[in-house]
């Protein structure tokens, strides 16, 4: 039991050591150039919470806990946040339908705002087009934007391209949700 406790443990130093695949160098990179890199943090830092064990001590009172420092430190840096001037949230609206195979519900993380009234225009960007929206704060990062779930490909698709076309460089299916 020891054994497997101590390689857990050497598993999990070694896993928040290394970068993400398609990682930067630390320093802010534009979107273009930053692409999957950004999914594979997101993807990082949805691990990482969803795996933290319950703080406990003095972590209860950090505004971040530590095991979710490093995650947004490289979210931050790499600038995988969406900025207001990112946004082209109008345009015409085309509303996402279900269509081809169906499919098991499926979320979509669309990408992280860092201001209200952005999330407040994400929000009705997205349900001008039939889509349940929902966002979460998570501090140090944001508002993390959620779409769905979605019971068809073909919504699922035309989802991705929406969230792209309002600016979201970012958006990955999901399966956590928090």
């Amino acid at each position: 039991m020891l054994r497997i406790s101590l390689f857990g443990a050497a598993a999990l130093v070694l896993a928040a050591c290394s970068e993400p695949s398609g990682g930067t160098s630390g320093t802010e990179v534009s979107q273009a150039d930053a692409g999957s890199g950004c999914v594979a943090r997101f993807q990082y830092f949805d691990t990482v919470k969803a795996t933290m064990s319950t703080p406990t001590g003095r972590d209860d009172r950090a505004s971040v806990p530590a095991a979710l420092q490093f995650p947004i430190a490289r979210l931050q840096q790499a600038g995988c946040m969406t900025k207001s001037a990112d946004l082209t949230l109008e345009g015409p609206v085309v509303p996402v339908v279900n269509s081809g195979s169906e499919i098991g519900p499926t979320m979509i993380h669309a990408g992280v705002v860092t201001d209200m009234g952005d999330d407040g225009r994400a929000k009705r960007y997205f349900e001008a087009r039939g889509v349940t929206v929902r966002s979460i704060g998570q501090p140090g990062l944001g508002r993390r934007v959620y779409l769905g779930p979605f019971t068809t490909q073909g919504a699922l698709d035309a989802a991705m391209e929406a969230s792209r076309e309002g600016g979201f460089a970012y958006p990955y299916v999901t399966t956590f949700v928090g």
